[in-house]
C-alpha cells in the first residue's frame, strides 16, 4: 500500500512538471498550450458564427476543460499544501477563476431562435479574451511583469489615486472657469481626463483666458502624471530581475 502511495505521489509529480510552466523550462506541452490559447481567439475576428470554428473551440473547450481537471488534482503540489485543502482553495484562486470562466463560450448554444438568446451569447462571447489572461503561465515576461505589477500595488494605487484626485480638481476648476462649453460635470471630468493624459480630442475646449491657462497646466502635469506609473513599474521591474539574478 505504501509503495503504491508512492507512485502515485511520483505519477501526480511528473504531471505536475509537465503541466505548470517554469517547471523544467518549455517543453512540448507549453509550446501546445499557447498554440491551443491563440486557436481559440480565432472565433473573434468574425461577426458571424462560422461553423468549422463552432467546431474547433468545442475541441478547445475540452483540451481547456482537460487542462483545468489537471490542474486541479495537482494543485496540492502548487500550493505546497495538503490535498483536501488545496482542492478546496484551488477554485477560487484567480488564474483558476480565469479558466473556468474561459471554458464558457465553447459550451454555450451556437444558435438560438430567441433573439434576445443570440444577443446574450455574443455578449458572453467577450470572455473568450480571458484565454488571454493564461498566457502569462507560458510566458516568462508575462510572469514577471504580473509579479512586478504584484510588488508594487501600493505605489501604483497611489499614484492612480493622486491622478483621480488631480483630473477631479482640474473638472472642478474649469466648469466654473468655462460657461459655455461645458453643459455639465460629467463634460468637465470627461475633459480633464483627456487633458491629463496630453490626449486632447478637441471636441471640448476652454475658450477664456483663465481657462486656457488651467488647460495649459494640466497639460504640463499630466505628462509627470503620466511618467510617474513609468518609473514604478521600470524600478519593480529592475528589482524583479535583479531579484532573479541572484538566486541562479
Amino acid at each position: 500500500m505504501r509503495e503504491k502511495n508512492i507512485q502515485r505521489k511520483n505519477r501526480r509529480k511528473k504531471l505536475y512538471e509537465l503541466i505548470e510552466p517554469g517547471q523544467n523550462g518549455w517543453n512540448c506541452y507549453d509550446c501546445f498550450m499557447l498554440t491551443v490559447i491563440l486557436v481559440s481567439l480565432l472565433p473573434l475576428f468574425f461577426k458571424g458564427f462560422v461553423p468549422a470554428l463552432q467546431k474547433v473551440d468545442r475541441v478547445i473547450g475540452f483540451i481547456f476543460l482537460t487542462d483545468y481537471l489537471l490542474r486541479f488534482l495537482t494543485s496540492d503540489l502548487k500550493q505546497n499544501r495538503p490535498l483536501f485543502s488545496a482542492l478546496l482553495h484551488y477554485p477560487f484562486t484567480p488564474m483558476a477563476i480565469a479558466d473556468l470562466l474561459s471554458l464558457l463560450p465553447s459550451f454555450l448554444p451556437s444558435s438560438s431562435s430567441a433573439f434576445r438568446v443570440l444577443r446574450l451569447f455574443r455578449l458572453i462571447r467577450v470572455l473568450t479574451l480571458l484565454r488571454l489572461v493564461r498566457l502569462g503561465r507560458y510566458i516568462p515576461g508575462f510572469r514577471i511583469i504580473s509579479e512586478v505589477l504584484r510588488t508594487q500595488a501600493v505605489p501604483l494605487l497611489s499614484v492612480f489615486a493622486m491622478t483621480c484626485v488631480y483630473i477631479f480638481l482640474c473638472a472642478v476648476l474649469i466648469f466654473n472657469l468655462e460657461p459655455a462649453p461645458f453643459a455639465d460635470f460629467w463634460d468637465a471630468l470627461y475633459w480633464a481626463a483627456i487633458s491629463v493624459t496630453s490626449v486632447g480630442y478637441g471636441d471640448i475646449c476652454p475658450v477664456t483666458a483663465a481657462g486656457k491657462t488651467v488647460a495649459a497646466l494640466s497639460s504640463i502635469i499630466g505628462i509627470a502624471v503620466i511618467a510617474l506609473p513609468a518609473g514604478v513599474i521600470t524600478a519593480g521591474y529592475l528589482k524583479v530581475r535583479n531579484e532573479r539574478d541572484e538566486k541562479k
